[in-house]
């Protein structure tokens, strides 16, 4: 099972608990007995690193990672999935195709990502999600989706039923902005104190708090410090996420 030593030192991404929760997802598919199901969902609000967590693990397990777009139709996908593959033209018939895939997929033994998975449901694709799992050997397939994607999957039952592990991302907690200000605050120091004031502010939400520390770290070197702490941030507002209250002239 992976855990945060394992996580570390990944170069640009930092040692979140939801990092260690999708590779923990994946290898738990990976290792189950042949007999049981091989697909598993990973969903949470946006702005919880689900994203990044998938980009980790793909280079981890050298996967098939796949992010779909709202234009995407039935062929689209499978020539997408199949020039991750490393297939240069895909080119066939839907079934021509289909079979590449599942072929290709069965000899490799690598796990299958789709982020932006509720495109899936939106576009009346899911069926193809369980034709890949019902075709493959000993397939690992993971659905990457925002929060309401378990949801949604309950009235497609055939492929619902074949989910082996559902698990959600959470929101960061001190240790996860400790992370992050370690991996993006590296010209200057941020102190303890204004990075729980960076994490309230931003609701414990990653990609806010990011987004903060870059604002921290801005302003220290815009006033030549080598640290910044609460007092001297002072009363600057940080970034919520939300749009400014229209001003009254």
């Amino acid at each position: 099972m992976f855990n945060d030593k394992s996580i570390s030192g990944m170069g640009n991404v930092a040692a979140l608990r939801n990092v260690g929760a999708l590779a923990e997802v994946v290898e738990y598919i990976t290792s189950r007995e042949e007999h049981l199901p091989g697909l598993g969902c990973y969903y949470g609000p946006s702005g919880y690193g689900k994203s990044t967590a998938a980009a980790y693990v793909h280079a981890q397990y050298q996967g098939i990672f796949v992010e779909l777009g709202s234009t995407w139709n039935r062929k689209y996908l499978l020539q997408q999935i199949l020039r991750q593959m490393g297939v240069e033209r895909p080119s066939g018939t839907l079934p021509e195709l289909m079979e590449e895939v599942c072929r290709i997929l069965s000899g490799i033994r690598k796990p299958l990502i789709l982020d932006e998975a509720d495109i899936l449901v939106a576009k009346g694709l899911v069926d193809m999600v369980l034709e890949i799992h019902q075709k493959t050997v000993k397939p690992v397939i993971v659905l990457i989706g925002e929060e309401k994607l378990k949801d949604k999957l309950r009235s497609w039952e055939k492929v619902h039923n074949r989910f082996l592990r559902w698990e959600a991302a959470v929101a960061a907690d001190l240790e996860d902005g400790k992370a992050l200000r370690d991996l993006y605050c590296r010209k200057v120091e941020v102190a303890d104190d204004l990075l729980e004031a960076i994490c309230i502010a931003s609701q414990w939400v990653p990609r806010r708090i990011c987004v903060n520390l870059s604002m921290a770290q801005e302003s220290a070197i815009n006033q030549g410090a080598e640290r910044i702490d609460l007092a001297r941030w002072g009363k600057g507002s940080f970034y919520t996420g939300h749009a400014p209250e229209r001003r009254v002239a």
